[in-house]
């Protein structure tokens, strides 16, 4: 089988020759730079054409020899050597400064609004400016929508395509800054064209991974996440006007532009993201996303659907169990991460219930035993996922959620080594 034979086959619920395997594909299934540099020492070389695409938490999308090595059956569509070989000169572009309490923070253009800001000793920066926190009215809402130019709108990645910026230079799609949502008509022509060359010249499943709608994380982001829990309860009408108003004037104009360039080329697409539990439960009432929110991912789908086939992904962090029948409802055919650590996400329990309408993908726990485990826990971990959730298919190997700065290169490599033994192994 070629490798988008054989994820195809099993998003289509069939076992394929062997079980198809992941890294980089998108923005929450990669490793960070410091874990790659780690990994470079373990082989004793370098693999330099890499893509640090993400400047908050230093993610990258692997060199193709790099994902060759580890038998990889899926392609990032920003596959390739991207801009910035570290983060000081990513930092740099955009403007980051050091702050008196030793972090580091990003500033509106004016200076006077802090936007987003990496406390010391961490290793991401966190939303910081919440330009709709307090008291939401339909009045503060249109005001913050009007100008899509502003500071908050492009860092939140709300973007109207009628209405972005002129790239200052010809758009290159390997070397976009972060999870840019935003590309005016030459730079879709661009990515398109780098797409369609990956889908014609090469036989990976080739996987969206940018443009990804957050339609409730980004109104928390807007609104501060207190204060958006707070208007679900006691300002509905407020809080629903405003996202129905990201939805229709910004993210569907933008999603029917989007994949009308490449949807004809990819296979998997990295659809919806948005947290919607904790480790523990769901984060708001599966009654209220029914009523509130379920109809506008509908609508999302429903507009990807009009430019591509490619399978739909959803991303759902944490105890996603009491949503997992709506998301199959409105054509959600694969879940990422599988966190099975949260609760009521036990691999057998999930396979069970929703193994002949979902997929999954990742489930190979980043958080304990990957970091933590011994190679013999590691080994375990992967040949149980494997066995439970690539049974008749709908399994897609790799790691739950991004490997983070600290994780021996010993467990990852064993973990792959494991699912398919490396083509090579350390020089």
């Amino acid at each position: 089988m070629t490798s988008r034979d054989r994820v195809m086959t099993a998003l289509n619920h069939k076992e394929p020759d062997r079980i198809p395997i992941d890294l980089g594909s998108h923005q929450d299934c990669t490793l960070s730079l410091p874990t790659y540099r780690k990994l470079e020492e373990y082989f004793g070389r370098k693999f330099p054409n890499y893509n640090l695409y993400n400047w908050q938490d230093g993610m990258i999308y692997p060199d193709d020899d790099f994902l060759q090595l580890f038998n990889v059956d899926t392609r990032c569509i920003f596959t390739g050597k991207g801009k910035h070989e570290e983060l000081e000169s990513f930092y740099e572009e955009l403007g980051v400064v050091q702050l008196p309490d030793g972090g580091l923070g990003v500033f509106s253009d004016d200076g006077k609004q802090l936007l987003q800001k990496k406390p010391k000793d961490s290793y991401g920066f966190q939303h910081y400016g919440f330009p709709l926190s307090g008291d939401l009215t339909k009045e503060r809402i249109d005001d913050f929508f009007k100008d899509p130019g502003t500071d908050q709108h492009i860092f939140l990645g709300i973007t109207r395509p009628d209405k972005v910026k002129k790239q200052p230079e010809p758009f290159d799609p390997l070397k976009a800054q972060g999870n840019v949502t935003f590309y005016d008509e030459e730079g879709l022509k661009a990515l398109a064209q780098k797409v369609k060359w990956l889908h014609e010249n090469t036989d990976y499943a080739i996987v969206n991974a940018n443009a990804v709608p957050l339609l409730i994380t980004s109104m928390q982001y807007v609104m501060g996440f207190e204060d958006w829990y707070l208007n679900l309860v006691l300002n509905t009408t407020d809080m629903l006007y405003a996202t129905e108003k990201y939805v229709y004037e910004y993210l569907l104009p933008f999603t029917h532009e989007y994949y009308k360039a490449i949807g004809p080329f990819i296979d998997v697409c990295y659809c919806i993201t948005d947290d919607m539990a904790t480790q523990l439960g769901p984060a708001f009432s599966v009654e209220q996303y029914r009523q509130y929110f379920k109809p506008l991912h509908a609508k999302i789908i429903e507009a990807v659907k009009e430019h591509t086939k490619a399978k739909i992904m959803f991303h759902i962090c944490g105890a996603a169990y009491d949503f997992l029948g709506d998301l199959a409802d409105i054509g959600v055919d694969i879940i990422q991460p599988v966190q099975t650590t949260a609760t009521g996400m036990d691999a057998e329990r999930i396979k069970r219930d929703y193994g002949q309408h979902l997929s999954f993908w990742g489930a190979i726990d980043t958080q304990k035993i990957l970091p933590y485990g011994t190679r013999q826990q590691v080994i375990d971990e992967v040949k149980r996922k494997i066995d439970v959730l690539g049974k008749d298919g709908g399994f897609i190997f790799s790691p739950c959620h991004n490997i983070q700065p600290g994780t021996p290169a010993e467990n990852i490599v064993t973990m792959y080594d494991t699912a398919c033994p490396l083509t090579h192994k350390k020089c």
